[in-house]
């Protein structure tokens, strides 16, 4: 039986329409206003813990990040190469960029101990 099956013999037998799901809630006791601050409480909450977690995490890639960027400047040569033959082609050149700049912070350190700058 469908339901509009069901309501016209619903409405046949009791003579009105079958109860909304709203009058439902009233005659329980179930106040709608209290259900809706809780749920927007609920939101509330699960949106703080997402952004926690968010912040978290993007804490944690950046740790490491900086701990991988250290580890590739303070590679001996050799280590190096064997290194970059198990990265993707991409992450070579992230691996390069980062040489390099580490290679020439290096070279400006050095002259300026040359100059007596440091």
């Amino acid at each position: 039986m469908n339901k509009r099956r069901w309501k016209k013999a619903y409405k046949k037998r009791h003579g009105h329409n079958p109860p909304t799901k709203s009058y439902f809630y009233q005659a329980y006791g179930v106040d709608m206003a209290v259900v809706a601050d809780g749920m927007v409480e609920t939101f509330k909450n699960v949106f703080t813990t997402v952004k926690e977690a968010i912040e978290a995490v993007a804490e944690n890639i950046t740790v490491d990040w900086e701990k991988t960027k250290e580890n590739i400047r303070d590679m001996s040569e050799e280590e190096y190469a064997e290194f970059l033959e198990e990265l993707k082609p991409e992450a070579r050149g992230w691996a390069a960029a980062i040489r390099m700049a580490a290679k020439k912070d290096q070279a400006a350190a050095a002259g300026q101990e040359k100059e007596g700058g440091i």
